[in-house]
């Protein structure tokens, strides 16, 4: 069973703690409009956008995906790498 058959999108409004979700602008293999439906489906999370960037950000683009890590609620600033 693979991750296609897990749909949970029907219990995202159980999610009761502060949630940022991030999204690159450019991602072609999960479209924004996934990551703004995600958003609007949890109570009170926001969606913080990386302009001109692809599926990857997370490993190509540290610099600019990690202070938006930092800035999330709950994430000890500390604990997120400077790079």
């Amino acid at each position: 069973m693979g991750h296609a058959a897990f749909d949970a999108r029907d219990r995202l409004h159980e999610i009761a703690v502060p949630t940022t979700v991030i999204h690159s602008e450019l991602d072609a293999t999960v479209p924004v409009a996934a990551g703004t439906a995600l958003a609007e489906a949890i109570p009170g999370a926001a969606l913080r956008l990386l302009p001109g960037e692809g599926h990857y950000a997370i490993a190509q683009v540290p610099e600019k995906f990690n202070p938006l890590l930092a800035e999330a609620p709950g994430v000890p600033a500390e604990s997120v790498p400077k790079r």
